[in-house]
C-alpha cells in the first residue's frame, strides 16, 4: 500500500452492494496531495462503484472514506462536493439546452473575478471547445460533450480532482494530449487527482502511484518507477504486458 503519513483522501475496508450484489469486497488505498494516484483494472471490477460510493452516490455497507482526516462516508453528495471533491463521472453529464459557456458558469462554484483565469485554462486544455463555445451542448458531437464534462470537473475549484474513465469517447491522439496537459496542470496549480483508467498504455505516464482492482478488492499498489517490477501482476490484474 502507499506509504503516505496523511494522504488527503484515504479509503478502507469499503464494501458496497448493488441490486444485491457485493460488489466492493474491502476496498483499500490511500492518494497522496499533490500527486495522481490511478486505479487501473479491467471492466466490471468495481472501479466506477469505488468512486461512486466514495461520492456518496452509493451507500457504503462497510468501510470507511477519510478526506483531510474528516470521515466523510456515505455524507450526501453535494455535502462531499462542497468539502472541496470535484467528480467528473464517465457518463457525459451536460446541460444540452445551455451553451459550452453557460455550462461552465454552471459548474464554477468559485468567485466571479477568477472565473475568466479558470476558463482561460480549461479553454487551453480543450481549443475545440473555444471554437464551440456559443453552441448548445446537445449540439456536440459525444467527445466533444466529454470534453464539456471534463472542463466543467476542472473548472470547478477542488482540492480533489476525482475523474472516472476520461479517455472514453475520445480519440487516442486527443487523450495523449489531455493526459499531458492534464499532468502539467496538476503540477502547475498543486492539485491533487485521482484517475480511474482501463487502458494502462495512457495512465503510466502521467501516474505518480498506480493501484490494480480486479473482483472487487485492490489486489497491489506501487509507486510509478516500479512498474517494470510489478510487470507479472499487471499482466495477471490486466492481461497487458510492458
Amino acid at each position: 500500500m502507499n506509504d503516505v503519513a496523511s494522504p488527503i483522501l484515504k479509503v478502507k475496508d469499503l464494501h458496497a452492494y448493488i441490486g444485491g450484489f457485493h460488489i466492493l469486497q474491502g476496498v483499500n488505498f490511500e492518494a497522496e496531495e499533490y500527486k495522481l494516484t490511478a486505479i487501473l483494472g479491467r471492466n466490471g471490477v468495481g472501479k466506477t462503484t469505488t468512486l461512486k460510493t466514495i461520492m456518496g452516490i452509493y451507500k457504503a455497507a462497510r468501510g470507511e472514506v477519510f478526506f483531510k482526516g474528516e470521515n466523510i462516508t456515505n455524507f450526501p453528495t453535494h455535502s462531499i462536493v462542497k468539502r472541496g471533491i470535484s467528480f467528473v463521472p464517465a457518463e457525459k453529464n451536460v446541460f444540452a439546452n445551455l451553451t459550452v459557456i453557460e455550462n461552465l458558469k454552471l459548474a464554477y462554484n468559485g468567485p466571479k473575478e477568477k472565473f475568466d483565469d479558470k476558463l482561460e485554462m480549461v479553454m487551453n486544455l480543450f481549443p475545440e471547445l473555444k471554437r464551440f463555445s456559443g453552441l448548445l451542448a446537445g449540439e456536440l458531437s459525444g467527445g466533444q460533450q466529454r470534453m464539456l464534462a471534463l472542463a466543467c470537473g476542472l473548472v470547478r475549484e477542488h482540492d480533489l480532482l476525482i475523474l472516472d474513465e476520461p479517455s472514453e469517447g475520445l480519440s487516442p491522439a486527443y487523450v495523449k494530449n489531455f493526459y499531458r496537459q492534464l499532468r502539467h496542470y496538476m503540477l502547475e496549480n498543486k492539485k491533487t487527482i485521482l484517475l480511474i483508467e482501463q487502458n494502462f498504455a495512457y495512465a503510466r505516464e502521467i501516474t505518480d502511484y498506480i493501484y490494480l482492482m480486479d473482483k472487487g478488492v485492490v489486489v497491489t499498489g506501487f509507486p510509478s518507477e516500479k512498474i517494470e517490477e510489478n510487470n507479472h501482476v499487471i499482466r495477471r490484474i490486466l492481461g497487458v504486458s510492458l
